[in-house]
């Protein structure tokens, strides 16, 4: 591979990392107090994907296009530069691109179940029905994800820790975040989506989504060297 190249993919993979973060910030924040929760009464549940299903479908696809053409990129793009360098033949750099594509794959299949709510209506479906799939989806986003998302972040950060090849103080910023959304799985069982550990969980989210963005920009800004 020439040094061309390996500028090019970097600032490819640091462009597709700065805007998949800040965008995740941003919806983040949109969706929460916006959008039903685990625990919410079935007729407000049912108000917002009667009322608010087109809504629904357009940030579903929004979020669909950044984790396919913005994470994914952005995660491949840091293992390969991660790999250069990664003292243990490759293999933080591996787990790390893992944890990425399990999350998109977690997220692909958690999305579907309010997507049925929004797509067939509410109306459709009984209130044990509705409670099942609100549960399967925090199940989901809350419980199942955000392993995924530590598992990328732990990867990545092992190997700049060890390296220094991004800025050290990242490395720790996502180990920080790792056992914030480990710990943070536990709100499903908690049951309280506004509660300490929820709050914990959603701090673990944003600080992922600054890690990816601030990682991005890092990229970016050596792509120059590696030209």
């Amino acid at each position: 591979m020439s040094n061309d190249s390996s500028g090019s993919w970097r600032r490819t993979g640091g462009i597709a990392g700065i805007v998949f973060g800040v965008a995740y910030i941003v919806l983040v924040l949109i969706l929460v107090g916006s959008s039903p929760t685990l625990g919410d009464p079935i007729a407000d549940i049912r108000d917002y994907f009667t009322n608010d299903a087109n809504t629904y479908f357009a940030l579903n696809w929004f979020l669909a296009l950044l984790l396919i053409f913005g994470f994914l990129p952005f995660a491949s793009a840091l293992r390969s530069m991660l790999a250069t360098s990664d003292v243990d033949a490759g293999m933080w750099a591996r787990v790390s691109f893992g944890g990425a594509v399990a999350t998109v794959a977690v997220v692909g299949v958690g999305s579907l179940f309010w997507s049925a709510l929004a797509l067939n209506g509410p109306e459709e479906y009984s209130d044990g029905a509705v409670q099942a799939l609100m549960s399967l989806d925090a199940l989901t986003f809350g419980a199942v994800a955000p392993w995924g998302f530590a598992l990328f972040l732990t990867g990545a950060s092992v190997v700049i820790l060890r390296t220094g090849m991004l800025w050290k103080w990242l490395g720790w910023l996502g180990v920080v975040a790792s056992v914030l959304l480990v710990i943070g799985t536990w709100w499903v069982v908690d049951g309280d989506p506004e509660g300490a550990v929820a709050t914990l969980s959603l701090i673990g989210v944003i600080l992922t989504f600054a890690w990816s963005a601030i990682a991005g920009y890092g990229m970016l800004s050596t792509a120059g060297d590696a030209s």
